[in-house]
């Protein structure tokens, strides 16, 4: 841990500590830790991240946050791949769309465009 760390992420390493929350059996939720803590629900996704940035594995799952272990920080990186690995697989899925899309959009205006007929005079 080299830089020290701010305010907001001291409350919540300090919140994580004292309500126990060292399993994904004990993690806390986010707004459990907002009101211990006294921050914003926003600032405690913030905190989070200063403190995995700083080495310390603060840990998410779907029942709150939890001080991690190395074996369940490696689990939760597998996981994390598979998600951006899904997610870019949609995102691919989407622009595929997105091109046959315009494409038929450009072949629909192309087709009710009315095209000139030859040269004809105006009347004078």
């Amino acid at each position: 841990m080299g830089d020290p760390l701010g305010t907001a992420a001291t409350r919540l390493l300090a919140t994580l500590r004292e309500t126990g929350a060292d399993s994904p059996d004990t993690a806390a939720p986010d707004h459990l830790l907002a009101r211990l803590s006294h921050l914003p629900h926003r600032e405690i996704i913030d905190a989070a991240r200063e403190l995995l940035n700083a080495g310390v594995l603060v840990l998410a799952g779907p029942c709150g946050r939890w001080l991690g272990t190395l074996a369940e920080a490696l689990h939760y990186r597998e996981q994390l791949l598979r998600r951006v690995k899904n997610t870019a697989g949609r995102v691919s899925a989407l622009d595929r769309a997105i091109a046959a899309h315009q494409r038929q959009l450009s072949l629909q205006f192309t087709a009710e465009t009315p095209r000139a007929q030859g040269s004809q005079r105006r009347p004078q």
